[in-house]
C-alpha cells in the first residue's frame, strides 16, 4: 500500500468518526434512559400506595412520569428530559419528612457515567480499527 493510498484510507475512516460517535452517544443515551426509569421504578412505583381506612387507595397510579421520560440529541449532548408539568419539583422533592424522595435522574447518570464515555470511545475506536 503506498502513502497516498493509506491517506485515502485514513480520510475515508476520519470522515466517519462523527457517525460513530454520534452513535455512541445514541447507545448511551439508551442506557441512561433505561437506568433512570429502572430508577424511577425503584423509587416512585415500587411502593405500594397508601389506602384509606375504608381501603381504597388514596391516588390512581397513572405512569405519567416514567412514561413522559425521554432521551433528547441534540449535536453531540444527550439529555434526560421529561415533559410532565410536575416532573422536575417530582425530582427535587428530597425533604427529610418526604416519604419517597425520587432523584432518578440522578441516580440513573451516576450508574451511566461510568459506561457513557468508554461506549463513545469504543465506537470511535471501531471505526479506526477497520481494514
Amino acid at each position: 500500500m503506498t502513502s497516498a493510498q493509506l491517506a485515502a484510507k485514513m480520510q475515508r475512516r476520519a470522515a466517519t468518526i462523527p457517525s460513530a460517535a454520534l452513535a455512541g452517544l445514541e447507545q448511551a443515551g439508551n442506557e441512561a434512559l433505561a437506568a433512570g426509569k429502572q430508577a424511577m421504578e425503584e423509587k416512585i412505583y415500587g411502593h405500594s400506595i397508601p389506602t384509606t381506612k375504608s381501603g381504597k387507595p388514596k391516588w390512581v397510579q397513572t405512569r405519567n412520569l416514567i412514561n413522559h421520560e425521554r432521551k433528547e440529541v441534540v449535536g453531540m449532548t444527550v439529555r434526560l428530559v421529561n415533559d410532565m408539568v410536575y416532573a422536575r419539583r417530582r425530582h427535587e422533592l428530597k425533604k427529610p419528612q418526604t416519604r419517597w424522595p425520587a432523584h432518578w435522574r440522578d441516580e440513573a447518570l451516576a450508574r451511566a457515567k461510568e459506561q457513557f464515555s468508554s461506549r463513545i470511545v469504543r465506537s470511535i475506536v471501531s471505526v479506526l480499527e477497520r481494514r
